[in-house]
């Protein structure tokens, strides 16, 4: 059941049937999830309050069929696109991606610049240190989390699991980060970085590297939260990505490469 207050349907794009979530009116902002599948929490219900928000689930993910077919992030990006299409969202649009989807929702940028407004981007996993592992699975939920019991993620059946793993690694395993950091270059469109100081999965001072390579990107580290952020401190993501969307260029945080929010 989706949660409260927004509504669920499906489109057909690029041969695939996708699931959305969608609340909201006004600007569109596109919300591309993680690699634990879509799920929504306090702090897209927020931001939802101030814009149409559309969630769109992973081909691959969920109930939806096995996605054998998506080799890499470009591919990914232009079936991604097609699904916007689809959903009826008309350019320019806002994305928002976390974790696997904050990659996602780079690439999409990266292909369609022309298309979006602003790119906000939380813990993503675009790039990660050499030899990065994910934790074994007695420690995902200190990784995932600094609160654990504000924890919105649902559980899963173990074939769902292994469906979602299997897009997740061959999408992560293609990625050539050194080519990624060249492409960083030419994107400017207005981007926000934000990580958790608690983030046991990607280090947060992955962030430096898109602060350092992208020409119009801000850095903030939100304090006392972990990987999945929104879950851990729902209202300052909430108005920190949404200040950020109102603002885009004008969003300046200071000359630092990085910034706490308290």
């Amino acid at each position: 059941m989706p949660p409260d207050g927004f509504a669920e349907r499906k489109v057909l794009a690029d041969g695939f049937e996708v699931r959305l979530l969608e609340a909201g009116s006004g600007e569109p902002l596109i919300y591309i999830h993680g690699g634990g599948g879509l799920h929504l929490d306090e702090s897209h219900a927020l931001i939802a309050r101030e814009r149409r928000f559309v969630g769109i689930e992973l081909p691959g993910y969920g109930q939806s069929a096995v996605n054998d077919r998506t080799q890499d992030f470009d591919e990914m990006a232009q079936t991604l696109a097609l699904v916007i299409e689809a959903a009826g969202v008309q350019a320019p649009y806002s994305l928002l991606g976390t974790s696997l989807g904050g990659a996602c929702a780079l690439h999409v940028a990266l292909h369609y610049p022309d298309r979006v407004a602003a790119l906000a981007l939380v813990s993503p996993a675009a790039f990660r240190p050499d030899g990065w592992g994910p934790p074994p699975p007695e420690r995902i939920a200190e990784a995932l989390w600094a609160h654990p019991e504000r924890a919105t993620r649902p559980s899963l059946d173990p074939e769902t699991i292994a469906k979602q793993s299997r897009v997740m690694e061959r999408l992560l395993d293609s990625l050539d980060q050194d080519a990624l950091r060249e492409r960083l270059h030419q994107l400017a469109v207005p981007t926000l970085v934000v990580f958790g100081t608690a983030d046991g999965l990607i280090p947060p001072e992955m962030g430096r590297i898109y602060r350092e390579h992208m020409p119009n990107c801000s850095y903030i580290l939100l304090y006392d939260a972990g990987h999945e952020l929104g879950s851990d401190r729902p209202q300052a993501a909430a108005a920190l990505i949404g200040d950020f969307l109102a603002r885009r260029e004008a969003f300046v945080i200071g000359s630092d490469v990085a910034a706490v929010a308290p």
